[in-house]
């Protein structure tokens, strides 16, 4: 029988117990003002995010959500070292659906959900949109989007978007089917995750509970790349990798106002 949870919950199930900060699943690495103090302003090289890459690698993560958007061609070196790191160790990367774009990169029909039932009508879409690189999508584990509607209480996550005509998941669910086993949406109904399953709004989200307060703590890049970061932070642990600098939007939500990785993550 389908067991139905939260979403949180599903990930408790998956740790055994309700997880503390230090038990959980998941890790911070932000850009953060010391990493600009130290590298100047963000954003960097893509060498600098292939050489973060390999470093939580080396010290046994599980996996990488990339935070920064991967559609456009850099410097050939950074590109091809970045590429090559995301190959090495399984790596999430972020889509935004943008009809206004008019060269999308595509989106490997790898990634779209085969398990659906439904015709999809409330679901955001889209038939074009900020995609990665064909180098960085080919490398990956996983692409998802970061559309919302809106980052108001209670904060509403797709878990499917319509994009050329093919079902796809939101970055937080596209890392979730990793960790928790088989996807299956249906339209308004649910999305299944294993053996878990939620629920789901007409317009196909999952709504999602923020904490009572604004309290990551992310690890500094700069700390990571200096290595004064223990390897067992990361071993084993989803580790997002984000920005959270002045330059990064901020939402008003009833604790106060919270930057968008942020929010990513508490989501």
């Amino acid at each position: 029988m389908m067991r139905t949870l939260t979403i949180a919950a599903a990930v408790f199930v998956l740790c055994g117990s309700v997880p503390s900060a230090a038990q959980g699943p998941f890790e911070a690495v932000f850009v953060d003002a010391k990493t600009e103090r130290v590298l100047g302003p963000f954003p960097y090289d893509r060498k600098v995010y292939a050489d973060a890459l390999r470093r939580l690698r080396d010290a046994g993560a599980k996996a990488v959500v990339v935070k920064f958007f991967l559609d456009q061609p850099k410097s050939p070196e950074g590109d091809a070292a970045l590429a090559a790191e995301i190959k090495a160790l399984p790596c999430f990367l972020q889509a935004h659906i943008d009809d206004a774009e008019p060269s999308s990169n595509p989106m490997p029909a790898r990634f779209a959900v085969t398990r659906t039932t439904g015709a999809f009508s409330g679901a955001m879409s889209a038939g074009s949109g900020w995609i990665p690189a064909p180098a960085f999508a080919d490398a990956a584990a996983g692409v998802g989007f970061v559309d919302v509607r809106s980052a108001d209480e209670p904060l509403r996550v797709p878990a499917a978007l319509l994009f050329q005509g093919r079902v796809y998941t939101s970055l937080q669910l596209a890392v979730l089917q990793s960790m928790l086993g088989p996807l299956g949406v249906h339209d308004g109904k649910s999305v299944s995750l294993g053996g878990v399953a939620a629920s789901l709004g007409a317009d196909n989200e999952v709504v999602v509970s923020l904490p009572a307060a604004d309290s990551l703590a992310p690890i500094s890049l700069a700390d990571l790349l200096a290595g004064t970061v223990a390897p067992a932070r990361f071993k084993g642990k989803v580790v997002v990798f984000g920005y959270d600098g002045d330059k990064q939007g901020e939402f008003a939500t009833p604790i106060g106002r919270v930057r968008a990785h942020r929010l990513f993550y508490y989501s």
